[in-house]
């Protein structure tokens, strides 16, 4: 397309049933449409990865700093901004990193949480953005480091994030700044950047990094008494080191920015933080350690280490072994001693009966002298007469009947009538003396199984008397029957 010309238009027109029917959309495709595309005069580019054309930006707003006003910190319902400026703020670190990766600094970026958590003592009265070494180099590092650490610091400082040299973008809500630090806690880093201040050659480098940092950058222990970074020498920055390990505080070199001027230059701020930690980026190598500047030999100590950590899990398993063997040992000693008791109460030898069903649940003197039967009562003699107890066929060639007592008369001698399935009878002893209740089996062996109300019991028929008066017995109070009404004399009812 020559330059100067019309761009063409594109109409696209959909005719009524072009479009296929929608349940939730009624008409929608009766009614057509014109799509109109226009071609622009010079060539779009996109990028190739499919990401938006504008840069992020950090874009500081009042919002972004009421967020972590102190009565704000420990509360939730100030998650959301706090959120969207981390993401804000993550998404613009980034383009710095690219800007690190191109004069050879790999850093690895982190936020810390925006929420009220445990690494942050449950309160956010700042958000940081770490950008230091990567997660594999740090892994290494944090075992050493934890060999220093005790359980009661992991306790009362769980988080991480300072036990390394880092820079990072940290933002509360009076100003926002750009940052190396150090703190006493990232031994490895502290003990590398002592000794290479001890060699001469090598603090006049560490030294000429920090001197070359601009006029508004300053250093000192956690924030306080801050100098300017152009008036630094080494021996100050020796007497600071060990101020930081004697009182526990954190070194700090950076820039920072109070909270009305980055209101008022927000526009220009986000390009001169990113050019700020591109300029503390020589700072950060000359303090951080590495494999390849190790002067205080934290390669060696790491080496120990992992020999220390190679021999203590040998030796575990060592341990786990012989311990295992020693188990599997007593155990065959005691599966052996209990086969050997078995054997001595055992003669498996001895010529055993074939097990059948009379001896199989028995043992050999029961089934030699099965237990008595006892006998089955005869029904009840008429009144005046003694009962005459049946004796089991069975027993009869083996000895001769046992003399018996005489049975205990029932109450009722007059009415006496024979025991049967559903008669009434009255308990003479036992638990259940002088209940009344129904006869609801016989069986074989000279008893009754007798329905007392909601219990069943078995009593002997010796121990029975059969009830005929129906007025001299109370009526069965259960909850499955009705009271009986009581019976009325033929006085009485000619008297109602």
């Amino acid at each position: 397309m020559n330059p100067g010309t019309t761009p063409p238009e594109v109409k696209l027109v959909l005719r009524p049933g072009a479009e296929p029917h929608h349940p939730q959309r009624k008409g929608w495709g009766a009614r057509p449409f014109r799509i109109t595309l226009t071609m622009a005069a010079g060539p779009v580019y996109f990028p190739a990865n499919g990401s938006s054309m504008t840069a992020p930006i950090l874009g500081l707003t009042e919002t972004d700093f009421d967020a972590y006003l102190p009565e704000r910190a420990s509360s939730n319902a100030f998650s959301r901004p706090r959120l969207e400026f981390k993401q804000r703020a993550l998404s613009w670190v980034r383009t710095v990193v690219s800007r690190l990766q191109d004069i050879d600094i790999a850093v690895d970026v982190h936020g810390s949480d925006e929420h009220p958590s445990v690494w942050n003592g449950h309160r956010v009265d700042c958000q940081w953005v770490f950008l230091w070494r990567d997660p594999d180099t740090r892994a290494d590092l944090d075992a050493l480091l934890d060999q220093r650490r005790g359980i009661a610091e992991a306790l009362n400082d769980p988080s991480p994030f300072f036990r390394h040299a880092f820079l990072a973008l940290r933002i509360d809500h009076e100003s926002v700044e750009v940052c190396v630090q150090l703190h006493p806690n990232a031994w490895v880093d502290f003990e590398t950047l002592r000794a290479r201040l001890s060699d001469e050659p090598r603090a006049r480098q560490v030294v000429e990094a920090i001197q070359d940092m601009p006029e508004q950058f300053s250093l000192g222990a956690d924030r306080s008494s801050l100098v300017a970074c152009s008036s630094i020498a080494r021996a100050s920055m020796l007497e600071l080191l060990s101020q930081c390990a004697t009182s526990a505080s954190a070194l700090w070199i950076g820039w920072r920015v109070p909270r009305a001027v980055a209101i008022e230059h927000t526009e220009l701020l986000d390009e001169q933080l990113a050019d700020a930690l591109i300029a503390l980026a020589p700072v950060y190598q000359q303090i951080a350690w590495s494999h390849g500047d190790d002067p205080a030999h934290i390669a060696d100590k790491l080496a120990e280490m992992r020999e220390d950590l190679s021999r203590a899990a040998a030796e575990h398993a060592a341990r786990t072994e012989r311990d295992r063997a020693e188990a599997d040992r007593q155990r065959r000693e005691t599966t052996e001693k209990s086969r050997e008791r078995t054997r001595e109460r055992v003669d498996y030898g001895a010529a055993r009966p074939r097990p059948t069903l009379g001896n199989l649940f028995k043992p050999d003197s029961a089934a030699a002298a099965p237990k008595p039967q006892r006998p089955v009562s005869s029904p009840r003699p008429p009144s005046g007469s003694q009962r005459v107890p049946l004796r089991h066929p069975a027993e009869e060639p083996r000895r001769p009947p046992a003399p018996r007592a005489v049975p205990r008369q029932p109450e009722h001698p007059d009415h006496a009538e024979p025991i049967e399935k559903g008669s009434k009878v009255k308990v003479l002893s036992g638990a259940f003396a002088g209940k009344v209740g129904v006869v609801n089996e016989l069986d074989a062996r000279g008893g009754a199984r007798i329905l007392l109300g909601l219990l069943s019991t078995r009593v002997a028929l010796e121990d029975l008397a059969v009830v005929t008066d129906q007025r001299d017995r109370p009526a069965l109070q259960t909850s499955h029957r009705r009271p009986m009404p009581t019976a009325r004399s033929p006085k009485e009812q000619r008297d109602k």
